[in-house]
């Protein structure tokens, strides 16, 4: 079966073969049933697939045991269980003999699908969504773009968004590869949204500006990975979103405002479009007074000054703004020989650039001038006299409600990263946090009693996926075998986290501070965090 997309289910319910074989088969998998662990086993060993759906709970043969022995065999084969965790200890177990996913039962067509595009790709059917009409048709609601680090966002007229990452021109031409998130996967803010691999086999993570599911990934990314590197805002999107929380997240993200300091009306126009299409907000300005006004007005990080069209007074603008506006970048642009170059660079001026949009040139000119700075690696901090790992969090809530983190041992410390984040955060809004530190791993009994006595849990469970370091799935936790159902169970969210290499939670300080910001939302936040 290697030669065409396959699946293999095992699960002892008929029921459960029949609906996946109806899901996939008209998705254009070739489906393989077996209803008896024993025998799909030995499918699984003498045959390839692209992916297994496994059962966890079967009689004879658990899930646990199928997929150690198969771990025997084969390494590689993408499996998912189908079914909730028996216990935390079921879950970490299911991790380390590497289980792709899980789904809890029961699941919707959607679910299961996206579950299994997200480790083998779809050969049609819903794989066909990954570029909905509403893509090709899409259009800009105006122009308005918002950073975050590297990354980017610009709604739509249909409420959809394009996201991307805008990098310097060497950087951007160096890229062999980008690892996205798949169609139907949730983005969180501040978390991954993609990783460029360069010629020099470094990486880089962009950040996600909106939290959304994931429509489509551009499918120029697969002919070249550095076919938009010219137009990074425009043709060089990477990910189209439904965005859940845009209203709010757009309001608090950063916008590119650039005071244009331009004297002729086919020179602003010129300037203008091509800083828009990188993403820039254009407040133009005339003379001295308009420019200062426009800064008040916008709080522009940079100033543009055409040294064509200023002539004799440009140098002197400069020297006005340098002094009373020190924090804003001055960046000089000439379409050539500038008989005032001299006296330009005897100020305080940011850059001074030769016909800049020739060469793209004002790529890099904008990422230095209003870019953020690389956020350093986290380091993880370990001590001796006291275990630093995290084992339980619990708070009170402004409501009188309880919540309660769980986290295996070694996941999280109190002293650094994720952990001394979350703790931060808790106790600078003044909550009532009682942490409880160890290593022991975490089991059903826990969890039990998690419950009985909080009124939300928050499982934070590491497992590698093969995503981006960093990356959060989050369920809606189901916990078979524990007498743990109905209402009880639905108080439980789990975040499945990819971890960084070296299986811990540590990150570059973007991505822990929006990591703790997620947890602590789940935790504070009437309600559970949205599954995705």
């Amino acid at each position: 079966m290697s030669a065409h997309a396959s699946l293999l289910v095992v699960d002892d319910e008929e029921i459960v073969c029949q609906s996946c074989t109806r899901i996939f088969s008209r998705q254009g998998f070739e489906v393989e049933t077996s209803t008896d662990p024993v025998e799909g086993l030995r499918l699984a060993t003498h045959k390839g697939y692209s992916a297994i759906l496994l059962d966890l709970m079967m009689p004879e043969l658990d899930g646990l045991q199928f997929l150690e022995r198969l771990r025997q065999a084969d390494s590689r084969v993408p499996v998912i269980l189908i079914t909730g965790y028996s216990s935390v200890q079921t879950a970490a177990d299911a991790m380390r003999l590497q289980a792709a996913d899980y789904v809890p039962k029961p699941f919707t067509p959607e679910e299961i699908t996206a579950a299994v595009a997200r480790v083998t790709p779809l050969p049609r059917g819903p794989a066909a969504p990954a570029v909905p009409p509403a893509v090709s048709a899409w259009a800009a609601a105006s122009g308005d773009f918002r950073f975050l680090g590297q990354g980017w966002a610009e709604l739509g007229h249909d409420g959809t968004a394009r996201a991307g990452a805008f990098f310097p021109r060497a950087e951007a031409q160096a890229v062999v590869a980008w690892r996205t998130p798949r169609p139907g996967e949730l983005v969180h803010r501040g978390l991954p949204l993609a990783e460029a691999r360069f010629a020099d086999g470094t990486t880089r993570v962009v950040p996600a500006p909106l939290t959304g599911s994931v429509l489509a990934v551009n499918a120029e990314l697969a002919r070249g990975p550095n076919r938009g590197w010219s137009d990074p805002c425009g043709a060089g999107w990477l990910v189209h979103l439904q965005p859940r929380r845009a209203e709010a997240e757009l309001e608090t993200a950063a916008a590119r405002s650039i005071v244009l300091a331009c004297a002729d009306a086919a020179r602003e126009r010129e300037h203008r479009a091509a800083l828009t299409r990188l993403g820039c907000e254009v407040a133009t300005a005339g003379g001295v007074d308009a420019a200062f006004r426009a800064l008040r007005q916008t709080r522009a990080r940079a100033v543009v000054c055409d040294a064509d069209s200023l002539g004799d007074s440009g140098p002197e603008l400069c020297h006005q703004l340098a002094a009373a506006a020190p924090e804003v970048r001055l960046i000089v642009v000439a379409t050539g020989p500038c008989p005032h170059e001299a006296a330009y660079r005897t100020g305080r001026i940011f850059y001074y650039a030769v016909a800049p949009y020739a060469d793209q040139e004002i790529i890099d000119v904008l990422d230095a001038a209003c870019g953020d700075a690389a956020t350093a690696p986290a380091v993880r901090r370990e001590t001796s006299a006291l275990p630093a790992d995290i084992r339980r969090l619990r708070l009170t809530n402004r409501d009188g409600t309880t919540a309660a983190l769980l986290v295996p041992g070694g996941a999280l410390v109190e002293n650094a990263g994720v952990g001394a984040a979350v703790i931060r955060r808790l106790l600078d809004a003044a909550y009532p946090v009682e942490v409880t530190l160890g290593a022991d791993r975490l089991a059903a009994s826990d969890v039990t009693r998690a419950i009985a006595e909080s009124d939300r849990v928050l499982l934070l469970l590491p497992q590698d996926s093969g995503r981006i370091a960093g990356t959060v799935a989050t369920r809606s936790a189901v916990l078979g075998g524990t007498g743990i159902a109905g209402e009880t169970a639905s108080k439980v969210m789990t975040f499945v986290v990819q971890p960084a290499p070296g299986g811990l939670l540590d990150y570059d300080a973007r991505t822990t501070e929006a990591l703790a910001t997620l947890i602590v939302d789940a935790l504070t936040t009437t309600g559970v965090a949205e599954a995705g």
